[in-house]
């Protein structure tokens, strides 16, 4: 494969917002990093092309060796950011949870790319305990993993030292 034609996706991929570029001094909501992301997509049907031709360098090996089962997660990604963009001619027109689910394909084809699915970035609309307003968490699989590790830890933690009184046990530590 010409490293001229790897080069030239890649470049193409940058040029469409398929890279995360949202260092510091970037949109942080969820929504600011959608519209942003979206903003660079002019030409959906240019765009979807694009995705098309790096998932055929991908699967050739023009990005590396790609883990068991990375080229179906990445045809699922195409298939969303393809199917939200039809009948679309720019990403700006969509509605912003869409927005968000191309934003979340995105970096899902970014990662899978790049080797780096730890990095990757997922956005989500939650609700705070106790209330029905929802606000935007965007945290990497990393990030998430290691909550749901500490909160796993945590429950059986409390499990662990919760002590009822009673005839058989006596609550000492």
């Amino acid at each position: 494969m010409s490293i001229r034609i790897l080069a030239l996706s890649v470049a193409l991929l940058a040029s469409y917002g398929v890279q995360s570029a949202f260092a510091a001094g970037e949109p942080q909501t969820l929504g600011e990093r959608a519209d942003a992301q979206a903003e660079q997509i002019t030409d959906a049907q240019a765009f979807v092309a694009e995705i098309d031709q790096s998932l055929s360098l991908a699967s050739k090996g023009a990005y590396g060796p790609l883990k068991r089962g990375s080229e179906e997660k990445l045809r699922a990604a195409r298939d969303v950011i393809a199917g939200l963009l039809e009948g679309h001619a720019t990403a700006s027109e969509l509605k912003p949870d869409e927005r968000i689910a191309v934003y979340n394909a995105q970096e899902e084809i970014h990662s899978i790319l790049r080797n780096k699915d730890k990095s990757r970035m997922v956005c989500r609309k939650e609700a705070d305990i106790g209330t029905r307003i929802q606000t935007n968490i965007c945290l990497t699989v990393a990030e998430r993993e290691e909550r749901a590790r500490l909160g796993s830890e945590n429950t059986a933690n409390l499990q662990r030292e919760t002590c009822v009184p009673g005839a058989t046990s006596t609550c000492s530590k």
